[in-house]
């Protein structure tokens, strides 16, 4: 128990198991009287995060929560053909399509879902070691030729360089 001095000669008792919680909410939002610029759930090791995949004229664009930590905001922030993770995450990648029928593989990592268009699946990706991955783009429609370029790249890294490479997305 904390004994606080309130006024003039008065004091009160709180409890130690009062004070947690609330301190506890305060931070979750964003502390007091400071927004965080994001969202992604650092130190919540347990916690699966999420990324809105968008396939778009063969090439994917990345959406990560902003400071609120909902999607659909003015504060998301948005990369075009480069996904960003920490090492050592559970990510949820929300695929989707605003055109043709895609499918998101990563051979070196085993992984493979469609996205399309008015439906969203769901890959989960755990990121347990650095590197690097070309997305290449597999068409639907078999006419490789015309396809033959990347959608897009992920990196694997390290959580203090996925952090920095995330603020440079802020508005």
């Amino acid at each position: 128990m904390i004994k606080l001095m309130v006024g003039p000669m008065r004091s009160h008792v709180v409890r130690l198991s009062t004070l947690v919680p609330l301190g506890l909410l305060v931070l979750a939002h964003g502390g007091c009287g400071r927004q965080s610029t994001m969202a992604w759930p650092e130190s919540v090791l347990g916690r699966v995060c999420s990324v809105e995949v968008t396939g778009s004229r063969f090439e994917w664009s990345f959406r990560y929560p902003g400071g609120d930590g909902r999607f659909g905001t003015n504060d998301d922030l948005i990369s075009n053909r480069d996904l960003h993770l920490p090492r050592g995450r559970t990510v949820d990648l929300k695929l989707t399509s605003t055109d043709f029928i895609y499918t998101l593989t990563l051979p070196e990592l085993e992984l493979e879902e469609i996205a399309v268009p008015q439906l969203v699946h769901t890959l989960r990706i755990d990121t347990d070691q650095v590197g690097n991955y070309r997305l290449l783009s597999d068409p639907m429609c078999a006419v490789r030729f015309s396809h033959d370029k990347e959608m897009g790249r992920v990196r694997i890294e390290e959580t203090s360089a996925f952090r920095g490479w995330l603020a440079t997305l802020v508005k």
